[in-house]
């Protein structure tokens, strides 16, 4: 479904630096929901050009609230920031937590539509309060 870093023609990248996500399904398993990554950012005080900075991989804790605002599910993600939760076809919120009352990072809620018999990519962000 994914290919991550997203392939270059002026660029080689190691082949042990790509990430590939897959879905793979079977009778009886869930077939919808949202899978995708959760990073947080930005990662240094200072952005210079030419230097790459890049938003970081964050394991951290997402509630899925229905349109009602009811919390249906929970997904955590996991050390390289990936998640995925089954959902049936309908409107939610992704709530991203912040633990122990801390304030940052500070994740940034979004909200999706998952289709009959789809997983949609919902990327997640979390703000580092770095600036």
């Amino acid at each position: 479904l994914q290919l991550s870093p997203a392939p270059t023609s002026s660029t080689r990248i190691p082949a042990s630096e790509y990430v590939v996500t897959v879905v793979v399904e079977n009778a009886g398993a869930p077939s919808s929901g949202a899978y995708g990554s959760v990073t947080v950012g930005p990662s240094c005080p200072v952005q210079r050009e030419g230097v790459p900075c890049p938003d970081r991989p964050l394991a951290a804790t997402l509630l899925i609230r229905n349109a009602a605002g009811v919390e249906v599910a929970r997904a955590l993600s996991d050390a390289t920031g990936f998640y995925g939760v089954a959902l049936p076809a309908g409107h939610y919120t992704i709530v991203p937590f912040t633990p122990g009352g801390a304030t940052l990072p500070r994740g940034v809620p979004r909200d999706i539509d998952v289709a009959t018999g789809a997983w949609l990519v919902a990327d997640v962000t979390y703000d580092s309060g770095i600036r």
